[in-house]
């Protein structure tokens, strides 16, 4: 069986809670003592049945068969409204697909009986389409709380000053809009803007005497610059021309025109990776522990390390009685800090927060809780 599922981790994304039985039994060769294997299989079987349950299957082949049937049990906002005798036919040949997203709620109970081993799982099933809806750009934007967007767009011709494009940034702010995403305005932006997305249009025009026309060549580029790091998280630029037109507007639209799609297209995908980035990975953050003696380094380190919602760490040195490791971190900074204090807390140790700025937290060693 081909499974085509994507694993969903929280999010308010609308779902179809069931209930199922999973089995596996060991596979020629196998050892039959390898439970982690069996119980891996066994709750990615329950996972499929799930998704044919709610979403269907598609099969193409039907050599061989085999018919058993279990109870179903369907359950919708929170109430159990459907209980059913569930007879479900595998082709030995077939070669079947299952599409969706599925989230384990819950591990309801798991037992082993002879070489096979069942689970029984309470899981959250998504439609297809529901799915793909949920991982569009504004999708993705509104599942990291809909981080401030700022945008400015300018000009220059033949390497003069820089000005504002307003027709340009009409086009961009458009295509944000149809993507759900939406843009701070120029009198509240300075100061509140999580990504401030900086285009460039740039044109090299010249007038040709002899033929009584423009030419131009033309780039667009883009920088996605992330204000609470102050790094950039995203560049692209594109070229085209030479393009030729009676009018040096004419000539600049026609430059623009043949590259603008592509161009939107791709910062609206790279917005759509920060943002899932963000969610899957979490945000950077640096972490230092002042005060700290130098025989507590590395269990402090894997303490902040074991935080809860904290993705990855890395030790980037102890210096002075400081320690800094930079983690990746699935919420806002303040929750970081209240995440870091329980974990020092849960391992026996006090620390006390200083000061949060910017991605930096730092926090000062107290000593071993008595």
């Amino acid at each position: 069986m081909l499974l085509v599922v994507i694993l969903m981790f929280g999010g308010q994304l609308h779902a179809e809670t069931v209930i199922q039985t999973g089995v596996a039994a060991p596979q020629s060769g196998e050892s039959h003592g390898n439970k982690e294997k069996l119980r891996q299989r066994a709750m990615r079987n329950a996972m499929e049945l799930a998704l044919m349950q709610v979403n269907g299957a598609e099969i193409s082949s039907d050599r061989g068969s085999m018919d058993y049937s279990r109870d179903s049990i369907r359950i919708t906002n929170g109430k159990i409204d459907e209980k059913q005798n569930q007879t479900v036919t595998f082709h030995a040949a077939a070669k079947t697909k299952v599409f969706g997203g599925v989230k384990v709620l819950k591990i309801i109970k798991e037992w082993q009986e002879g070489d096979h081993y069942f689970m029984r799982l309470k899981l959250d099933v998504m439609e297809e389409e529901k799915l793909l809806e949920s991982t569009t750009v504004g999708a993705l934007w509104e599942r990291v709380s809909k981080p401030a967007l700022g945008l400015d767009v300018q000009i220059s011709r033949n390497n003069s000053s820089w000005s504002q494009s307003h027709s340009f940034q009409s086009y961009l702010e458009n295509n944000f809009s149809q993507n759900n995403l939406s843009l701070k305005s120029e009198a509240d932006k300075h100061g509140v803007v999580r990504f401030h997305i900086k285009v460039k249009q740039e044109f090299d025009n010249a007038f040709l005497q002899d033929y009584g026309t423009y030419k131009t060549n033309c780039e667009l580029s883009f920088a996605v610059i992330d204000k609470e790091v102050q790094n950039s998280r995203a560049n692209f630029r594109v070229h085209n021309g030479p393009e030729a037109g009676f009018s040096e507007k004419q000539t600049e639209d026609r430059c623009i025109s043949a590259i603008a799609q592509k161009f939107s297209e791709k910062l609206l995908k790279s917005l759509a990776d920060i943002f899932n980035n963000e969610w899957n990975n979490g945000k950077d953050f640096s972490v230092s522990v002042r005060s700290l003696p130098g025989k507590y380094v590395t269990r402090a380190n894997d303490t902040i390390g074991n935080a809860y919602l904290v993705s990855s760490s890395e030790l980037q040195g102890f210096s002075n009685g400081t320690l800094t490791v930079d983690v990746a971190y699935k919420g806002k900074g303040f929750q970081l800090v209240e995440s870091i204090n329980l974990a020092f807390f849960g391992m026996g140790m006090k620390v006390d927060f200083t000061r949060i700025q910017g991605n930096h937290v730092e926090f000062v060693w107290l000593g071993i809780s008595e």
